[in-house]
This record gives structure tokens, C-alpha cells and sequence, in this order.
């Protein structure tokens, strides 16, 4: 009956949160959803699915795009998430931070309809406790078994029971199903006697429940002094990156990432355990609840001097880690040394997308982009950002004629950033300007001190162009009549630096355009051509794939920053490109990723490429499925029969040898 119950609560907790276009994924595991169905027009209400307290849904498409996404909790609307550039589901999560009981809506649009999948917030530990009573502790003496009892809404596959004495862990269940709750028991021995024992259930690495047994006369509870159990800390390792502060002021770090070591293999980039708290010990700095730190600068130190501040790191666990950060003082932050800009005035067609790209800083290290929404949401516009560059693409309403400011905030590698804003405007449609959009998307590739020349592609006979800035160019001149515009690079541009000349488009009609003209110079990234094969996992395993491509010398790998997904640890070497990926039992099979890899040349040029992986079944588990029930190891009745084939054989061997030399034996007589 409980294995029956078990496999209704796994078809119930494999479909949280999926409408048809997308696959919800909570803390550090994928979570399989129902496979897409035909969307009607109207509105398509799915069957409440269970999810959990902490968990952290984070979206991916199965059989369409959808255009638009809405988090709706008790009724009210806390997040929207609109895909100018397709689906990315980094974009659109949502951590289940809600009482039990709370009602959370995923609302999805597409062109053919909406479709809502309501979500029951449900505790973890609902329905976990002592078997035979109510109570969260009992008394138990030497030799009288502990046996725990589960409810059908525990999500087994993603738990774990630790029995604890004070300081010392006695027994871990890592939890596959509801069955191993009631496996899970603990029987007091000598060694036990007279003191309390913790059971706590841990989900996805945050204690959620803690029940205590008393056996036989209570001891007093260990003190401060008692030395912790130090698991969580001899996995992870806190690692802050490069901090700096300004010297009179201060500065704020990025939030720090983890360093695991899992199999013999260590992991860079990981995020905190659920549950990690930081909190300063000494120094001028205050730390945010996920560990980004921000120093005042005392006005006694110097440029060049470093302000040492010392972190404590608490994992859910107990156990702990020291580290310390030294913010480096100088001169100006990165937001002081460099003042970006995006172009402005540019218009665009209903329905029809542009790009506006940042022009005014064209070299800068260590930068990423990222949209600041308004509170009023985009108001029809579709708006995406290349995180590496910063180049905008928005796409125009087809019934909205409002015009749309749009507001990017850029993060240096000293943590200090600036926003930068830009306002597109909508042509009405019946215009000139509206039907004859100039493109140059392609960007003309050229190398220092080199001159060339280009002309806009599909322009209006009678149409007058003017030049609006050179972009950085020099030798700069538009021909008033064709729009062609003739250059020369800088002689000392930088390898991949962006030049953006921009001119207007006048039409007969009398409306206007305004078109830049991107102009790349040369570098490594553009020739140089990596690659790597799809990286398979099995389940619960970690896999490898060389990278195979063609690279210069001097070429490095590393990963996106912000690449940190849910039960996945992924590595890769920094000469090489050798991807080694591993994932954790809550990672199912058929979950598939896209490794963010990022490849600097020797010339300082990067390029991102996205190396897709995938996790299938373990070889013998999709045998030992084959084979039948659940409730046989045919895997470990094969291994037995050839153990015992192969003794039979040994034996009938030597038995024949005893016999031979018997009969030598009586010969000889």
C-alpha cells in the first residue's frame, strides 16, 4: 500500500509546476513535466500539482515557445517575464518562499492561448515523524528500536534523515522512496545511554524537520565547546572573487561562489547549500544574506593598500569556513574609469525588432549587462540583452504606438556598476520609414588602419542620407545620395573592439530612419573555431568531452559567472576545454542543459559558445527497469549466478585434478 502510495505522490511531484510549453526545475534537480499538448485559444486551466517550501522553479520550453510568463501567488501578480529572444529560463524563476497552503499560479501565453498550472505550496516535512505517535519526541531505553513513519506528500526522492548525537552523526538515509523512511530506523546502544538524540530531515540540503529521542536518564547538552561535524565544510570551499574599493569610500564585491569537491573531482562555481549564512567578523563591512559583501574604506588607508575583512560561512549543517576578502583600494572604481552609452533616437516597424548597441566604451573587461524591468512592465515591447556585450534587441508592439525607454545596468568586475538608458520609438506603419528599414546587422570586419566602405542594404530611390556621429572611426563620409560610407579603423583599435558610425535616413515621404553600421575589428575569436560534442550523463554519474575544435596557442576556457545550475557540477580545464559535468540522483533522466563555456584568445578576445548536455539512464538501471519489478535486484541475482557459474567451474576443475592424481598415485603401486 505505501509503495502504491509512493507512486501516486512520484506522478504527482514529477509534474510540478508544467504547462504545456515548459518544464519547471526545483533546487538542484530538474523536474520532469507532461510532455506539451495542442493549446486551445481560449484559456486552459491544468490539475493543481504539489511543490515545497524553498523550492526553487525555474522554467525551460517542452513543444513551443512561450511569449510571455506570469508568477501569480494568492491572487496576486509578483513576477512577468516577456521573451523578445526566445525562452531563457534563467529569466523566469521563482523560489516557493510561501506558507503551506499557499496557491501559486504559472501563467503562460502564447500566440494561440494561455495556459494556467496551479501549484499547491506543501511543507516538506508534512507527514514525517515517530511511527505510532503524534509527538515530536519520545523516550526510548538501550536496545528499543526508533522507527519513523512517513506521509504520501513527503518528497522522499529529494530528502535525507540524519541521526545525530550531539556532535556525531550516527546513521545517514539518503531517501530513493517513502519505503526508506520506515528502513531508516535507529536502535540505541550502550554508547547512548542517558543522551538525546536529533533525527532531522534534510531537503534539498535545509534541515526541515528535527525530531528528538530521549534515552534513558538525559544528559546534560553539549556545549559551544563541542567540535563540530564539519561535512558540509570539507566539501565546500567559499571563494570571493577580486574585490577592490575606492580609497576614502568603499566598494561591494559580487556574490561569492563555491569550490566543491565531490568524487574525487573538484567542482568551480558552484552556488551556496541552501541554507549558508554569512556573517562578518572583523573589518569595515557589512554582508547581504547571500554573502555579497560591501566595505567603507577607512580615510587613514592609501591607494594601493588592502582592508582585510574576515567572514564566517555557516552551512545548514553547523558546519563552518574562515575566510577572508581584501578589498584592494584604489583610485576610481571601474564605473568611474569608464562612461558606456547606448545609441539613441532609433525607431522601429510594428511588430518589427531592431538593435541598439552600447557605443561609446568599446573595450571593457569584465563587464556584464543586465535589464533593470520598470515597475510597469514594457508596455508590449519585447526586450532582450546580450549579457556579454550589452547589445539590445527590441522588438515594437504591432497595436502600440508608445514609444519605450529601457533601462541596463552595467556590472563591473569590481562590483560597481552604472545604468544606462535608451528610448526606441514606434513608426505609425504607413510610412515610408516603416516599409524600407536600411539593415546593416552584419558587421563589416576590418583591421587596424585599414579603410573600407559600405552601403546600406534595402534603402528607397530618393531617400538622402547624413551622418549623425563616426562612431569612433576616423575618415568618416556618408554620400548624401546612396547612404555609402566610407572609413579607416584606428590604427591602435583593440582586437574585437566595435566601431558604430551612424547616420539618418530621410524618405521621401518625409520620414526618417536612423541606422549605424557595426564595424568589427579582427581578432582570434573570429577564426578560430572550438567545439565540442553533446556531453551525455548517466544518471547520478559524471561524464567528460574533450574539446576538438581548432584553437590558437595561448587559448583559455572558463565558465559564465553566472552559470550556477541546480544539481549539476560542471567543470572544465583551463588549458584544454575538457568539460566534466556530474549531477545529482535528483537530476532525472531526459534533463538537458546548455554549458555556458567562455574562450579567451590570446589577443583578449572572447567569444560564449553553449555546449549542450544531457542526462540519461544509468546502463544497468535501464536493464535492471527491463527486467521487472521493482522489488527484485536482478541486477544482484545476475551478479550471483556468474559468481557461482565461475566457482562450479573452479571446483569441477580441481576436482578433476584430485582425481587424476589418484589414480597416478595407484598406478605407481
Amino acid at each position: 500500500m505505501l509503495r502504491n502510495a509512493h507512486r501516486r505522490f512520484t506522478a504527482i511531484a514529477v509534474a510540478v509546476a508544467l504547462s504545456a510549453p515548459m518544464v519547471a526545475q526545483a533546487e538542484e534537480a530538474p523536474v520532469a513535466l507532461p510532455a506539451a499538448q495542442p493549446v486551445a485559444v481560449n484559456e486552459v486551466r491544468e490539475d493543481p500539482r504539489v511543490a515545497y517550501i524553498g523550492d526553487r522553479l525555474v522554467l525551460r520550453p517542452v513543444g513551443f515557445t512561450p511569449t510571455k510568463m506570469e508568477w501569480v501567488v494568492d491572487g496576486a501578480l509578483v513576477k512577468t517575464c516577456e521573451f523578445p529572444n526566445g525562452f531563457e529560463a534563467s529569466e523566469c524563476g521563482l523560489v516557493l518562499d510561501f506558507p503551506a497552503g499557499t496557491m501559486v499560479e504559472l501563467v503562460s501565453y502564447s500566440p494561440s492561448g494561455k495556459r494556467i498550472v496551479p501549484l499547491v505550496v506543501t511543507d516538506p516535512a508534512e507527514g514525517f515523524g515517530f511511527a505510532g505517535t503524534q509527538q515530536t519526541t519520545v523516550n526510548r531505553e538501550v536496545g528499543q528500536a526508533i522507527t519513523l513513519r512517513a506521509g504520501e506528500k513527503l518528497p522522499a526522492e529529494s530528502s535525507t534523515i540524519v541521526w545525530r548525537r550531539a556532535d556525531q552523526v550516527l546513521k545517514t538515509c539518503e531517501l530513493g522512496s517513502l519505503e526508506d523512511v520506515e528502513k531508516c530506523s535507529y536502535t540505541p546502544s550502550e554508547a547512548d545511554e542517558g543522551a538525546i538524540i536529533d533525527v532531522q530531515l534534510v531537503y534539498r540540503s535545509r534541515v526541515v524537520s528535527t525530531l528528538t529521542a530521549n534515552v534513558g536518564t538525559i544528559k546534560p547538552v553539549p556545549g559551544s565547546d563541542v567540535p563540530e561535524d564539519g561535512k558540509q565544510a570539507d566539501m565546500y570551499v567559499p571563494v570571493y572573487p577580486q574585490a577592490y574599493a575606492r580609497t576614502g569610500h568603499g566598494g561591494s564585491t559580487h556574490t561569492p561562489t563555491f569550490d566543491l569537491s565531490h568524487d574525487g573531482r573538484t567542482f568551480e562555481r558552484q552556488p551556496a547549500p541552501t541554507g549558508t549564512t554569512f556573517e562578518v567578523l572583523t573589518g569595515p563591512a557589512t554582508v547581504d544574506p547571500d554573502g555579497r559583501l560591501t566595505v567603507v574604506a577607512p580615510k587613514e588607508k592609501k591607494t594601493g593598500e588592502k582592508v582585510p575583512v574576515t567572514v564566517k560561512v555557516t552551512y545548514p549543517d553547523g558546519s563552518t569556513d574562515i575566510t577572508t576578502v581584501e578589498f584592494l583600494l584604489v583610485e576610481n572604481l571601474l564605473a568611474d574609469k569608464y562612461d558606456p552609452a547606448y545609441e539613441q533616437g532609433r525607431t522601429a516597424a510594428k511588430g518589427k525588432t531592431i538593435t541598439v548597441h552600447q557605443v561609446e566604451e568599446r573595450t571593457m573587461p569584465g563587464v556584464e549587462y543586465t535589464v533593470v524591468e520598470p515597475e510597469g512592465g514594457f508596455g508590449g515591447w519585447l526586450v532582450g540583452v546580450d549579457k556579454l556585450t550589452g547589445t539590445l534587441t527590441l522588438t515594437a508592439p504591432k497595436d502600440s504606438n508608445a514609444p519605450l525607454t529601457v533601462k541596463v545596468r552595467a556590472i563591473y568586475a569590481d562590483a560597481s556598476s552604472d545604468d544606462l538608458t535608451t528610448t526606441a520609438h514606434v513608426n505609425s506603419g504607413n510610412d515610408d520609414a516603416s516599409k524600407y528599414v536600411p539593415s546593416q546587422a552584419e558587421p563589416v570586419i576590418a583591421a587596424p588602419g585599414e579603410s573600407r566602405s559600405v552601403t546600406p542594404k534595402g534603402t528607397l530611390p530618393g531617400s538622402t542620407f547624413d551622418l549623425v556621429g563616426d562612431g569612433g572611426l576616423e575618415k568618416v563620409s556618408v554620400d548624401k545620395a546612396t547612404g555609402r560610407t566610407d572609413f579607416t579603423v584606428p590604427a591602435d583599435a583593440k582586437p574585437d573592439a566595435l566601431y558604430l558610425p551612424v547616420m539618418d535616413v530621410t524618405y521621401p515621404d518625409g520620414s526618417q530612419n536612423r541606422v549605424a553600421t557595426p564595424v568589427r575589428v579582427t581578432s582570434l575569436a573570429q577564426s578560430a573555431k572550438p567545439a565540442w560534442e553533446k556531453l551525455t550523463v548517466a544518471f547520478n554519474r559524471s561524464a567528460e568531452v574533450k574539446q576538438t575544435g581548432t584553437v590558437p596557442e595561448g587559448t583559455k576556457f572558463g565558465l559564465s559567472e553566472s552559470f550556477s545550475p541546480a544539481g549539476w557540477h560542471v567543470r572544465i580545464d583551463e588549458t584544454t576545454g575538457r568539460l566534466t559535468a556530474t549531477t545529482s540522483r535528483d537530476v532525472n533522466p531526459g534533463a538537458t542543459l546548455k554549458i555556458p563555456v567562455v574562450v579567451t584568445y590570446a589577443d583578449r578576445s572572447q567569444r560564449q559558445i553553449e555546449v549542450p548536455a544531457e542526462v540519461v539512464k544509468n546502463k544497468w538501471l535501464e536493464i535492471n527497469e527491463k527486467l521487472g519489478s521493482s522489488n527484485v535486484d536482478w541486477i544482484a541475482i545476475a551478479v550471483s549466478v556468474v559468481v557461482s557459474l565461475v566457482l562450479s567451474l573452479a571446483a569441477s576443475r580441481y576436482a578433476q585434478q584430485f582425481v587424476d592424481q589418484i589414480k597416478r598415485q595407484l598406478n605407481l603401486r
